[in-house]
């Protein structure tokens, strides 16, 4: 009878724990767009915010040429951000982290998401400026010309191009 139960409550918390872990991994979301494709951007034409807009196949061969001319340009600056992330969290998991070193370090990955964060204006004002100002007038508000995410705040999360609050991204960010 004691073995009964035992199994029992061990079946029970066993349950309870799985329910909590998928509960909690579903909350934290997996960078996914709607369409159930993998975000991060890559190549082509952003997902919603070119749909509707007649572009000719000039403007579709440049606006390609300009977002993968970014992405080619980026990828070294782009790991770089990423090894300075994970250099930072391991400053941080030091018994006893140094201000000083956290700071300067921190300072370097702001410099360096600052010469990104301009390389992206310029590709996205390159982009607009391909278009007509009939086609500017008919994106999307927060249309990020598939370069990019959206913005820190915002729902885009890079899910390529331009996929944001309106197609029902996740908030998971690269």
């Amino acid at each position: 009878m004691k073995l009964k139960i035992f199994i029992s409550t061990l079946t029970i918390f066993m349950l309870a724990g799985f329910m909590c872990f998928n509960q909690a991994d579903a909350q934290m979301g997996r960078g996914r767009c709607s369409s159930g494709l993998a975000s991060g951007a890559g190549p082509g034409l952003g997902g919603n915010c070119f749909a509707g807009i007649a572009l000719t196949p000039e403007q579709k061969s440049r606006i390609n040429a300009i977002r993968t001319q970014f992405y080619k340009d980026t990828v070294d600056l782009r790991a770089d951000i990423y090894k300075k992330k994970l250099e930072m969290r391991s400053l941080m998991l030091e018994q006893k982290t140094d201000s000083d070193k956290a700071l300067k370090h921190q300072e370097k990955m702001f410099d360096l998401k600052k010469k990104l964060a301009r390389m992206k204006l310029q590709a996205r004002i390159d982009v607009k400026n391909s278009l007509t100002p009939e086609q500017i007038a008919q994106l999307p508000p927060g249309c990020n010309f598939g370069i990019g995410k959206m913005g820190s705040g915002t729902r885009g999360s890079g899910c390529g191009g331009g996929c944001g609050p309106q197609a029902g991204c996740s908030m998971r960010t690269w």
